[in-house]
C-alpha cells in the first residue's frame, strides 16, 4: 500500500492505493480518497492522519520518541557479517596495508 497524488481536472486528491495481481499482471486499487490536498493542506489535517498512523507503527513511534529526547540510545552490539567481516580483515593485515599505503598522504 502507499499513498498518492491524483489530479483530474485540475484538482489534486490524496489516495491510499495498493497493488495487487490479476491474471499475471500488476493492478492498482484505491482504497481510500482522503480528499483535495489544498483542503488537507489548509485544515492541517494531513499531519493528523499522519500521527494517527504512526501511532500504529513501532519503529516510528520510537524514533519519534528518541527525537523528542524522551528515550536515549544504548548500547551496540557486533553481531553476524560484522564479526565475521572483521576477523578476516584482522586475520589478511587489511588495516596495516592500508596504513602503509596511506602513509605519506595526508590521509
Amino acid at each position: 500500500m502507499f499513498v498518492r497524488k491524483k489530479t483530474v481536472q485540475g484538482r489534486t486528491y490524496v489516495q491510499v492505493v495498493e497493488n495487487y495481481w490479476e491474471g499475471g499482471k500488476t493492478h492498482q486499487r484505491v482504497i481510500a480518497t482522503l480528499g483535495r490536498l489544498d483542503k488537507l493542506n489548509e485544515e492541517g489535517a494531513i499531519d493528523g492522519i499522519l500521527m494517527s498512523l504512526a501511532r500504529l507503527s513501532d519503529k516510528v513511534t520510537v524514533t519519534s520518541e528518541y527525537e523528542k529526547g524522551n528515550l536515549s540510545a544504548g548500547s551496540v552490539s557486533r553481531i553476524g557479517p560484522d564479526l565475521i567481516a572483521g576477523r578476516i580483515w584482522d586475520e589478511l593485515g587489511i588495516s596495516g596495508a592500508i596504513e602503509s599505503l596511506a602513509q605519506g598522504r595526508k590521509h
